[in-house]
């Protein structure tokens, strides 16, 4: 039997494991601040009330480690995650950005494109849609694929992951930018001006791309924006819900990442600076 930890209760860590728990040749750890039980709900029907978390420390190994922490969080749990491998562990961070996986010393750490769509408000999770997670068409991962295609979570090994992951930061530039400024939902865009806007912004974000060595078609902001239409017009983003929620957000890992890299290759994306600053703004000597 696979062994599998999940790292973080939140909203994809929850329903990740909800997920998975259907296929009995897993075992199923879930890790949170605080020992309680998951509550998730999709169509306004409870999914999952039994199953309870545990916290960290653990001194037990497991075959696969999904990191679904905040970004901003990782740095804490390293020597706690890197304490449960053995040295077959796959490592699989689910988490908004690109650019963690350097922080583990561990061969076999990777960084999923999640599409997953979920909210967590207090200790209930809201599941909204999407089962799936996107990773490097590597043969160390097989027998993962192989395990999980038992159970609900769809897990796709792409031999273009570095592009599909450029398009999923892309897809967040857009959608958690506005969502998060405006602190609205998804029906924001219906506005004329705002979709306009998103526009610009993914336009300038497909540029830094493109200079960054990332192949984009040309019709990408075209599909994302068919993507944005896809969304409930009430749901929101983890950065909306941070900033609803006055916390800290993931800005670094999505705007600031994109605006570093604009910076380097002296681009000119004004729009892409500017909600950069607004969101460090938001940020500033915030706690």
């Amino acid at each position: 039997m696979q062994k599998h930890a999940i790292i973080g209760a939140g909203a994809v860590g929850s329903i990740l494991y909800y997920l998975l728990k259907d296929n009995h040749e897993i075992d199923i750890d879930i890790y949170a601040k605080e020992v309680r039980k998951l509550y998730i709900t999709k169509n306004d029907e409870p999914i999952e009330t039994n199953k309870k978390t545990k916290i960290l420390p653990s001194k037990t190994q497991y075959d696969t480690i999904f990191i679904c922490v905040k970004a901003t969080a990782t740095k804490t749990l390293i020597e706690d995650v890197l304490n449960m491998c053995h040295d077959h562990t796959n490592i699989i961070i689910c988490q908004n950005g690109i650019s963690q996986v350097d922080l583990f010393n561990h061969p076999y750490t990777y960084h999923a494109v999640v599409y997953i769509s979920g909210q967590k408000k207090n200790d209930e999770v809201v599941y909204f849609q999407d089962n799936t997670l996107i990773l490097p068409d590597d043969d160390k991962l097989i027998t993962l694929k192989q395990c999980t295609d038992l159970s609900q979570l769809n897990i796709v090994l792409d031999e273009k992951h570095q592009e599909k992951q450029w398009f999923k930061l892309l897809v967040n530039l857009g959608i958690n930018t506005i969502t998060a400024l405006t602190k609205n939902t998804a029906q924001v865009l219906e506005q004329k001006q705002i979709e306009s806007l998103t526009e610009q912004l993914l336009a300038e974000g497909c540029t830094v791309a493109r200079h960054h060595g990332i192949a984009l078609g040309e019709e990408t902001i075209e599909n994302i924006m068919a993507i944005y239409k896809t969304y409930h017009p009430l749901m929101g983003t983890s950065m909306y819900y941070d900033v609803c929620e006055n916390r800290l957000t993931e800005f670094e890992y999505i705007q600031g990442y994109i605006q570093q890299l604009a910076s380097s290759y002296q681009l000119h994306t004004p729009i892409l600076n500017t909600v950069t600053a607004l969101l460090a703004g938001y940020q500033y000597k915030r706690k």
